[in-house]
């Protein structure tokens, strides 16, 4: 690699998802980036946890701050930024080995090279910034959908708990998750409403809808004392 550092913008760290992480986290991303970057881009899942530890890397995957393709880890700005600096390396290296060669013909075989490198690079950088749109639209989607969710949901505790046990559900279920809790809990008394994240993990939306309310048993008008009393679930 040509150089041995990396572009940071503060304005681009300061409006990310990793500035609203914990310090320590925010540390050990730094770290990645900087041994993700002198491996050129060759770090794997298993390298970056014993650098870091399983728990603060699940934190990062969970958060999409860093992706994986198989057991290599992808940092995406980082890859842009090594493709910039593999194209001008070729470049410089192509122009090496044109230093025998005539000035027509140098120029003839950096057009092609140049065209050539220029249409892969492209190519690459089209494919990161698709992924990237598409990261974003689903994550808005999700976002959009769990605010619906919440707005609807009678007990609202844990609400970033709830959030990460409704990203994990498939398209179809976050649609139950919402549309069910009207049919289970219109008529129930909050305190007897799981949490959110319980009813999410658990699957609750295929409940039968159970009313309960704090109404006690007491003895029915014209009965003995030693009647039954109703029961209440």
């Amino acid at each position: 690699m040509e150089n041995s550092w990396y572009k940071h913008s503060p304005s681009d760290w300061l409006a990310g998802r990793i500035s609203r992480k914990s310090f320590e986290l925010q540390g050990a991303f730094i770290h990645i980036c900087q041994l993700y970057w002198v491996k050129h881009g060759h770090l794997t899942v298993h390298q970056a946890s014993l650098e870091i530890g399983e728990s603060l890397l699940g934190q990062l995957m969970d958060a999409e701050i860093i992706k994986h393709e198989g057991d290599q880890i992808r940092i995406t700005f980082l890859d842009l930024q090594m493709a910039d600096l593999d194209r001008l390396s070729q470049r410089r290296s192509e122009a090496g080995r044109r230093g025998g060669e005539s000035k027509s013909q140098a120029s003839a075989k950096q057009i092609v090279a140049s065209a050539k490198q220029n249409e892969a690079d492209k190519i690459r950088l089209d494919e990161i910034r698709r992924e990237e749109i598409e990261d974003k639209k689903e994550k808005k989607n999700t976002c959009v959908l769990f605010d619906s969710f919440w707005s609807a949901y009678p007990r609202k505790t844990s609400k970033q708990t709830a959030s990460k046990a409704f990203d994990k559900l498939s398209d179809e279920n976050q649609q139950k998750a919402i549309d069910n809790i009207a049919r289970l809990y219109a008529n129930t008394e909050v305190q007897f409403v799981p949490h959110a994240a319980t009813y999410l993990n658990q699957a609750r939306w295929e409940d039968e809808a159970i009313v309960r309310t704090n109404t006690f048993a007491r003895p029915l008008l014209n009965q003995s004392e030693d009647a039954d009393l109703p029961r209440y679930r």
